[in-house]
């Protein structure tokens, strides 16, 4: 897939999940949990915190979509900028939840995973 269709498609799925579509969000994790996971994993050097990170990604996407940088910014750099800073809250606590800790590499977060997070994150939506 070319950047500019993803980011077409970053951008139609952010809007969805503003319209409060949790469709919406999970085609936006299909997107870009690959991608928030690897950064994640890079920031905070550990599995669990990688995924515990990334989760905390997609419910802050989920409840914070109306924040969002006007067009200027790309919907990827939002989320990817997301990604970095919860990795580093994540790194600098001292442990990691085990019931949010589950998936360890970068297929089990974005393959088979996206719907359970979906309706996780849409149950937790206000």
């Amino acid at each position: 897939m070319t950047d500019q269709l993803r980011e077409r498609r970053v951008a139609e799925a952010l809007a969805s999940v503003q319209a409060g579509s949790l469709a919406g969000l999970e085609e936006l994790y299909d997107l870009m949990s690959g991608s928030v996971y690897k950064l994640a994993r890079l920031i905070t050097r550990d599995p669990m915190r990688a995924e515990a990170a990334t989760f905390d990604v997609f419910v802050q996407v989920w409840t914070n979509t109306w924040r969002r940088p006007p067009a200027p910014v790309a919907g990827t750099g939002w989320i990817l900028d997301l990604a970095c800073r919860c990795a580093r809250a994540t790194r600098s606590c001292s442990s990691v939840s085990p019931a949010r800790a589950a998936p360890r590499t970068p297929r089990d977060v974005s393959w088979g995973t996206s719907r359970r997070r979906a309706a996780t994150i849409g149950r937790s939506r206000g």
